[in-house]
């Protein structure tokens, strides 16, 4: 899968479109195909490191951390949603690793609701943070 990263801290010059394994999903969990990722002012912060002293970093980092998309595959727990829901979601981890800028994420169904048909994909995804 496609995704930005970044391998060091640092200003929007560390960024990379680079391949990376696509996400495996847990029980609790789905895999979305981003159709939309908003940017967020964390996410220039956590970039440049000035979160460092309050999140773990497992590098390299898939930045983001609000998205929109379709469910592509379901975990073993996870009746609230099926393959082929239009979701969005705040989808933040404890670890900064694997977050939104990519083709897919794993997201927590916790972290997620259904798409109002009203909204594109593009307005969804920046709906969480700032809402």
């Amino acid at each position: 899968m496609r995704a930005i990263t970044y391998s060091t801290y640092g200003h929007a010059d560390v960024l990379e479109l680079t391949d990376q394994p696509t996400p495996k999903v847990g029980p609790d969990s789905v895999l979305v195909r981003v159709r939309a990722a908003s940017v967020n002012p964390v996410d220039w912060k956590v970039r440049e490191g000035y979160l460092d002293g309050l999140m773990d970093t497992e590098f390299p980092v898939v930045p983001g951390w609000d998205a929109a998309g379709v469910v592509e595959q379901v975990g073993l727990d996870t009746p609230e949603l099926a393959v082929g829901d239009e979701v969005f979601g705040y989808v933040r981890k404890d670890v900064m690793h694997g977050g939104t800028f990519a083709e897919y994420v794993a997201a927590p169904v916790r972290t997620l609701a259904k798409k109002p048909a009203s909204l594109t994909f593009e307005e969804a995804a920046g709906v969480p943070s700032p809402g």
